[in-house]
């Protein structure tokens, strides 16, 4: 019974946190991840721009914040919804073609500097791609999303029925001492609750959330953020289960010992 609850409250837990839309794109949101990767991307097209010889205004107003805001939206449905709507840089390679091509006008441009603008462009394009969305690694964190949310529903089942199972066989076993019905639940709450303690302060001990970095400094705020909240549930629901496995224990022995006793007395 205990691994039931375990299970059924860590997809719980699951199903409202990271596997929520909903409350991802509201930590996003929350945490200005928007403005960060907005900032992290326009600045890593100056690194491109020093190299290509061209001035910087091309890169004015390049992108807006409204646009990654849109992508970014996109890309998280994509990921929930399992769906691959693709986003598109169209708009970024027109607007910078045009750029170029007016601050090069009457230049004698050769072949090879065409290239260079060529790859300039696509260079700057893909920059948005990885900067938003780190697109080299999309395909396999997909898949891998899509693996783990099928898990959690397998095991949600599996849990379910295994916890209905486990009441209606203690039911039977209990019929005569219906407190101890209460008493095998507690212990199995009582048991759930250390686990779901150990397992908070372990992590605190063994990692420190507050330094892991992943991918670009926006990313990494947000997720630290999302285990941070993730932390507390975990905390918040191993301290419900120790009280009210405790009161399940305790409450259900003391009133079956009072009439024990009561009723040796009257004898």
């Amino acid at each position: 019974m205990a691994f039931c609850l375990i299970s059924l409250i860590a997809v719980n837990i699951s199903k409202t946190t990271i596997l929520d839309k909903n409350y991802v794109l509201n930590k996003i949101e929350k945490t200005g991840y928007y403005v960060k990767i907005y900032s992290f991307v326009t600045e890593n097209f100056k690194n491109h721009i020093q190299q290509s010889g061209l001035d910087e205004s091309i890169l004015e107003d390049l992108i807006s914040q409204e646009q990654v805001i849109q992508d970014t939206n996109k890309i998280i449905t994509n990921a929930y919804n399992n769906v691959h709507e693709e986003v598109s840089t169209a708009e970024i390679k027109e607007k910078l073609t045009k750029r170029i091509e007016e601050q090069t006008r009457g230049m004698l441009v050769t072949t090879n500097q065409k290239e260079e603008i060529n790859k300039f462009i696509d260079d700057i394009c893909n920059e948005y791609l990885v900067g938003i969305a780190h697109f080299n690694i999309e395909k396999g964190f997909y898949n891998t999303f899509n693996t783990i949310q099928n898990v959690i529903e397998v095991l949600n089942k599996v849990a379910l029925i295994g916890l209905v199972v486990c009441i209606v066989l203690l039911i039977a076993i209990c019929k005569n001492r219906p407190y101890k019905f209460f008493v095998f639940t507690g212990v199995s709450m009582l048991a759930s609750g250390i686990f779901f303690t150990f397992i908070n302060i372990f992590i605190n001990i063994k990692i420190n959330v507050q330094a892991i970095t992943v991918l670009n400094e926006a990313f990494s705020f947000t997720l630290r953020e999302v285990i941070e909240t993730i932390l507390n549930v975990i905390s918040q629901k191993g301290i419900l289960l120790l009280i009210v496995g405790l009161l399940f224990i305790l409450i259900p022995t003391a009133i079956h010992t009072y009439i024990k006793n009561k009723k040796y007395l009257v004898e």
